[in-house]
């Protein structure tokens, strides 16, 4: 027996079990968010999408416990190669949810005030400028297609419960529309 193995079992144990918790809470909320109408909103999906990504993001410590219990060494690569596809797919996609949902926020809180403050008749120029102009439209495109992501759920929940297979036509006649 290792002479590390009962302190790495229980750090590893006390990890396993804030990822359960983890797990059970942030799947609770992408439960409650399916099964209530009125929370399937741009800012639920959001939520909830990020509440997934992030419970699939805590699975990943099964591995490490159930190599810690069997006392079974693999090499380093095997294991980076097990859990680091977690760490770039779904972390990568919570942390853009929270500026997504950041931004949501921010943009419904500020709209009325960048329509009477952002009105003003001179133009003022600059490297500066260009660049926050070229990131805002940059960031904007971002949450325009995320949000159009998210529309295509919502229209393929619907078109589940209609059973109507008219996706593409629909989504092309909404498209379309001025």
């Amino acid at each position: 027996m290792d002479e590390n193995y009962s302190h790495d079992l229980l750090i590893i144990l006390i990890q396993q079990s804030i990822s359960i918790v983890g797990i059970i809470l942030n799947l609770t909320v992408v439960w409650v968010t399916y099964k209530h109408k009125n929370l399937q909103s741009s800012y639920g999906l959001l939520l909830s999408i990020n509440c997934f990504c992030d419970a699939v993001l805590e699975s990943g410590t099964f591995l490490p416990t159930f190599l810690v219990l069997i006392h079974t060494k693999i090499p380093i690569t095997y294991c980076s190669f097990a859990t680091s596809w977690q760490n770039i797919a779904f972390a990568i996609n919570s942390n853009f949810n929270m500026l997504f949902i950041s931004v949501d926020r921010i943009v419904s809180l500020l709209f009325p005030i960048l329509k009477v403050y952002c009105n003003t008749p001179e133009q003022i120029g600059g490297d500066i400028l260009s660049f926050a102009y070229y990131m805002s439209i940059a960031t904007i495109l971002a949450t325009v297609f995320n949000y159009v992501v998210i529309g295509i759920i919502i229209k393929c929940m619907f078109n589940l419960m209609d059973r109507s297979l008219s996706f593409f036509v629909s989504d092309a006649l909404f498209i379309s529309k001025p």
